[in-house]
């Protein structure tokens, strides 16, 4: 967001002096990501109030919409247990790393978003 704000501070900058003619439309994207899924839902309506009260000011029309939702990893301790031993079982414990925490998601955490154990 940070990117985005200095973005308008500096359009905004450019069109007091007059050397900046404002486009028919614009395209942004954010790659925002969050370590839950509730994080990322505060995350995105975050966004989104921010998107509505920067187009307000200068009566711009937005039409925002979230695409491509990735949930986050949620860590199963029966499934961490079960990897812990299946890698101590054929590599040893020398092997098994500490549990990271992911920053973000991937379609395969799709299966734990909808149907949670």
């Amino acid at each position: 967001m940070h990117g985005f704000e200095l973005l308008l501070v500096l359009f905004d900058n450019l069109v007091k002096v007059g050397i900046v003619r404002t486009p028919e439309t614009a395209h942004f994207t954010f790659d925002l990501r969050a370590e839950t899924n509730e994080a990322m839902e505060s995350l995105i309506e975050k966004a989104q109030k921010t998107i509505e009260k920067t187009a307000k000011p200068t009566s711009t029309m937005v039409d925002s919409k979230v695409e491509n939702l990735l949930p986050v990893a949620v860590q199963h301790p029966y499934a961490i247990e079960l990897a812990k031993d299946a890698i101590t079982t054929v590599q040893g414990e020398e092997h098994v790393e500490p549990i990271y925490i992911s920053p973000g998601g991937e379609d395969f955490h799709f299966y734990a978003y909808h149907a949670p154990v």
